[in-house]
C-alpha cells in the first residue's frame, strides 16, 4: 500500500482563529510491517510490546529519539472503540526515561476491545524561541496490528 504517511496542511489561524494556531499536521499511521521503516523515515525510534495477560494486552510503546528530537511538548492518547462505537479517548501517560532520551507508555486493553481501538502519539516540534511549532508529528497505530504479532 505504500507509504501510509500522509501531510495535511490545515490553516486554522484563518479558517478558526479562535481555536489554534497550529496550521500544519503529519499523520503517520504505524503498522508491525512498516513500523522500522517508518522509524528510519521519521527520524524516532519506535517499538511495540504487547502481552496477552490475563486481565487484558499489555502494552509498551516507547518513542526514542533517533535522527529527530522529541520535544518537550508531547502528547499520547488511546481510544478505545467497540465497533464503530468510541467508548472513550483518554490521555496516557508519557514516562521519560533521561539515559536514553525516550519516552514510554503503558497501558491495558480487553481483548474484545482491540478490533479498530488505537495508541496516538503526537510530537510538537519547538521554535527556536522554545515555543511550541505549528506543526504536529502525529504517529498513530491500530491496537490489533501489535496484539496479533508476538
Amino acid at each position: 500500500m505504500g507509504r501510509k504517511c500522509l501531510l495535511l496542511a490545515v490553516v486554522l489561524f484563518v479558517l478558526l482563529p479562535a481555536l489554534s494556531a497550529r496550521a500544519l499536521r503529519e499523520l503517520c499511521q504505524l503498522t508491525a510491517s512498516n513500523i522500522e521503516a517508518q522509524s528510519a523515515i521519521n527520524g524516532f525510534k519506535f517499538a511495540v510490546k504487547a502481552e496477552k495477560k490475563a486481565d487484558g494486552v499489555h502494552f509498551i510503546v516507547t518513542v526514542a529519539s533517533g535522527q529527530a528530537t522529541l520535544s518537550s511538548f508531547l502528547e499520547s492518547n488511546l481510544t478505545i472503540m467497540d465497533g464503530q462505537t468510541m467508548i472513550a479517548s483518554i490521555p496516557v501517560e508519557l514516562r521519560h526515561n533521561d539515559k536514553d532520551k525516550s519516552v514510554w507508555a503503558e497501558f491495558v486493553v480487553a481483548e474484545k476491545y482491540l478490533g479498530l481501538s488505537s495508541y496516538k502519539f503526537i510530537n510538537i516540534p519547538l521554535e527556536k524561541d522554545g515555543q511550541p511549532a505549528p506543526i504536529q508529528e502525529i504517529f498513530w497505530f491500530h491496537l490489533s496490528d501489535f496484539a496479533s504479532n508476538k
